[in-house]
């Protein structure tokens, strides 16, 4: 019996104007985000090749003490299935030896239009479109078939409610798969046949096939939303806007109010801020710092019987800037040391404050399984909030590298008095390697392993609101007057 309730459920969607425009819907935004998405990875990625180029050519002999090193990100592949953070993380990274790291954005505003309203991705298509298709598919079964008399004619019928209630569910989710499957298969084979993504490569493809098992779990969910409030009305029009009413507030309201209500309920101060602050803090330790040196290099040059405020520096070092290198050593550890522990404290803070508020929001969002389904695609796809940790990691990883091969092969010897007299000299170690031999920059993008540490809560809780939906449309349909 189950069986044959099923086939007339999908006989009668297959049958009706929904299925038709679900279909064009889904054969036409899908395969056009996978090509799209596509040309802007080919774009990006011709990008940096050209970037890195342009850098290897200019990467040649010895560098100075002014040397900058350059590195460049690179985009994901799998930007095709949600954009993510990719547009906002940085592409370039400069290292110098006075200010450290320069992290800039250099794709700028080259697409203004796409940075305003988004790009049709398949995390867009599915939580703002195949979601919307999967409640108008369902959203009358259960009070459409009251309106028409013919619920009770079925349970007048040897049939279980839970029979008619899986037939549904099982038949309705199928006629959307079809569209759904033919469309995302069309764009594996673009993908395929553009030469630029290997979608047979063992790491893109187990990512992709968790990203549509994902995607499915989420649109039996929303399936399962629509059947529910069919069963909790009498009428199509209250069950229409029923679950328009819930799509708003699970595909809008819940993801993009979660931040605006975490930083109510927990303000953080911005990272501008918390640059102002650091730099403060570093400018009057260093200040503290000269004072010390000064006075320390005004009690040398009185021992060697020297005027303080003149100061000359040879090739070789004298007497006196001997002794005063040496004694300086404890007063610049104590200060550096005091520096950096001050920074730390700052920035751990900041970053402890972020981290308290960004749980907030996250938990908030959690609240909707759009922003569950959206925290999951974004992290298998590398453009999540991971792989923008893992960014900073890299660049960290970079600049020690190169602080390691350039920088701390220049030393700069300086000689201050207290009556404003300077002079330095730059002593520059023989071994430092030629440019062609140094580090280079490298993206690293997120193992699934990671990603599943990090998502598995989302998963679990797309799982989750599935049987809740599922069993509170159960029994209330179990207690539905189908008069």
């Amino acid at each position: 019996m189950l069986l044959v309730m099923i086939r007339k459920e999908i006989l009668e969607s297959l049958l009706s104007s929904r299925f038709t425009i679900s279909s064009l819907l889904c054969l036409s935004l899908i395969p056009l985000g996978f090509y799209a998405n596509l040309k802007g990875y080919e774009q990006a990625l011709s990008d940096y090749l050209q970037s890195v180029q342009i850098y290897e050519s200019s990467m040649k002999g010895n560098p100075n003490i002014n040397f900058q090193g350059e590195g460049y990100r690179s985009p994901s592949a799998f930007i095709i299935f949600s954009t993510g953070f990719e547009n906002i993380l940085p592409t370039k990274i400069i290292t110098s030896r006075d200010k450290g790291v320069e992290i800039l954005n250099t794709r700028g505003t080259d697409n203004s239009l796409s940075l305003l309203f988004g790009k049709v991705d398949l995390a867009f298509v599915v939580t703002s479109i195949i979601s919307l298709l999967a409640l108008v598919l369902i959203f009358d079964s259960i009070s459409g078939e009251k309106e028409n008399g013919t619920l009770k004619v079925i349970l007048s019928n040897p049939v279980s409610r839970s029979s008619i209630l899986l037939s549904k569910l099982i038949g309705n989710c199928f006629v959307l798969m079809i569209p759904f499957m033919v469309a995302i298969s069309i764009g594996f084979l673009i993908l395929s046949v553009s030469g630029t993504i290997s979608p047979w490569q063992s790491d893109f493809f187990t990512r992709f096939i968790l990203i549509i098992a994902t995607t499915l779990l989420f649109i039996f969910c929303f399936f399962l939303v629509g059947i529910l409030v069919s069963t909790l009305t009498s009428r199509s029009i209250t069950a229409l806007i029923g679950v328009l009413f819930l799509w708003v507030i699970l595909a809008i309201i819940f993801p993009r109010a979660s931040t605006m209500m975490a930083e109510v309920i927990y303000p953080v101060k911005s990272q501008q801020v918390v640059e102002t602050e650091k730099a403060f803090q570093k400018e009057s330790i260093e200040k503290e710092k000269d004072k010390r040196l000064r006075l320390l290099y005004d009690r040398a040059a009185i021992e060697f019987n020297e005027n303080p405020n003149s100061i000359s520096v040879g090739p070789e070092q004298t007497p006196l800037q001997k002794t005063y290198n040496q004694r300086k050593v404890p007063i610049e550890t104590e200060y550096n040391e005091k520096v950096q522990r001050e920074l730390n404290r700052i920035e751990n803070d900041f970053l402890r404050e972020k981290k308290i508020q960004d749980a907030i929001a996250r938990n908030i969002a959690r609240l909707s399984p759009v922003s569950c389904y959206t925290f999951i695609v974004s992290e298998l796809a590398c453009t999540g909030s991971l792989q923008a940790l893992q960014f900073l990691q890299d660049v960290q990883r970079f600049y020690e590298k190169i602080q390691e091969e350039v920088y701390s092969h220049f030393r700069i010897e300086t000689y201050g008095s207290s009556g404003g007299a300077t002079a330095s000299r730059i002593n520059t170690d023989p071994d430092i390697p030629k440019k062609e031999n140094m580090s280079r920059f490298q993206t690293h993008f997120v193992p699934i392993s990671i990603v599943w540490d990090k998502v598995w809560v989302d998963f679990l809780l797309l799982c989750l609101y599935c049987l809740a939906f599922f069993a509170i449309a159960y029994f209330s349909f179990l207690l539905y007057d189908a008069r």
